[in-house]
């Protein structure tokens, strides 16, 4: 089931979407790409060989000290960690899924950050992992309280040609949408059996930092009175919390967040100091931080009880039970929520280039 973005149906400006021209001068099929830059990670959505591939990596991007990158001219081009060029300084993404990050490692974390060079570090090597250098239509995302602030200035950014390091890369037409519509898009294709009823989709979408909410009928017709965002409530509340309690508990340095939120999304051990440390009853004793994200989101929503609600995000079965106690509702976990928000703008940008 296809979806076409209607790009200029948002009235409101904090819903206006940028014309996503199609310029079909390419006899190949037009080349798509989705990319969700967030604060922990960063995902990516393309086709290869009309398969979709979706990649991963840490929101990391550290800058080289002066001198440092030419001694690190060792490293192949095929190496996971690439060094990108963004105005004259060298930021060293690692683009291993993987990879362990270093507990010392500290992200950016505020409202500005998609104007970073960082951020833009992160998209370039997003680019260089797609494999594609000439692409006809990139979606990047943000959230929903920041959306109307930033999304011109990263459609002027990056709509253009780049030169990073790895050679040219040019961007023809870029959109930028919210994120939750990323995941709204997803559905629609992938999981359309929850937009059969008639009834409002709410998609909740839980980062890293933020979670963001949206409510919208099958046909994409915005309840904006609805819509918002809640910048303090996003996965990081949820593993620092966890952090401090073993902290407290069991004595000792508990900095890596990174292991603790791969342990708690997997359901593994967290390894420490050698010894594996079972995090269930840890996350189990979070509710003081979900439980106001919960109740806030529904002041918003007002009622679920006309709402089909899915929640999306990282961090989405961090808060699954908290949204379900407090909405009062089924509350339903989209498929792949850390990648649906990047899939849906892969589909967005290939829908409008079909136009």
């Amino acid at each position: 089931m296809t979806f076409v973005i209607q790009l200029i149906f948002l009235e409101n400006p904090l819903w206006r979407i940028c014309a996503m021209r199609n310029e079909p001068q390419f006899s190949q099929a037009p080349v798509c790409v989705g990319i969700d830059a967030g604060f922990y990670g960063t995902k990516l959505s393309f086709r290869r060989e009309g398969s979709i591939v979706n990649v991963g990596f840490p929101s990391v991007a550290p800058s080289l000290p002066d001198g440092l990158s030419t001694t690190l001219e060792g490293l192949s081009a095929n190496d996971s960690a690439l060094k990108i060029n963004v105005g004259g300084t060298v930021y060293l993404v690692d683009t291993n899924d993987d990879g362990e990050v270093r507990g010392s490692v500290l992200r950016t974390e505020n409202d500005a950050f998609p104007l970073t060079n960082e951020h833009a570090a992160l998209v370039y090597a997003a680019l260089v992992r797609s494999g594609h250098r000439r692409i006809d239509q990139l979606v990047l995302g943000l959230p929903m309280h920041t959306y109307k602030r930033y999304a011109g200035k990263l459609m002027e950014r990056f709509r253009t040609s780049h030169d990073f390091g790895y050679g040219a890369f040019t961007i023809s037409n870029v959109a930028v949408l919210p994120q939750p519509v990323g995941t709204f898009t997803y559905v629609r294709t992938m999981q359309p059996e929850y937009l059969k009823a008639d009834t409002p989709k709410c998609i909740i979408d839980v980062g890293w930092g933020t979670s963001d909410v949206f409510v919208s009928s099958g046909k994409l017709q915005i309840d904006h009175s609805r819509c918002d965002g809640v910048p303090s409530g996003g996965a990081a509340a949820v593993v620092r919390e966890v952090s401090l309690l073993l902290r407290s508990e069991l004595g000792g340095r508990f900095t890596n967040l990174d292991l603790i939120d791969r342990a708690m999304r997997t359901g593994q051990p967290l390894q420490h100091n050698g010894a594996p440390i079972d995090l269930s009853d840890f996350f189990n004793r979070v509710a003081h931080i979900t439980v106001p994200v919960a109740r806030a989101i529904l002041t918003r929503l007002r009622t679920a009880e006309d709402l089909t609600v899915l929640v999306t995000g990282g961090g989405a079965r961090y808060y699954l039970p908290a949204l379900q106690e407090t909405l009062g509702c089924p509350v339903t976990v989209v498929d792949d929520p850390r990648f649906a928000n990047a899939t849906g703008f892969l589909f967005a940008g290939e829908a409008n280039c079909r136009k």
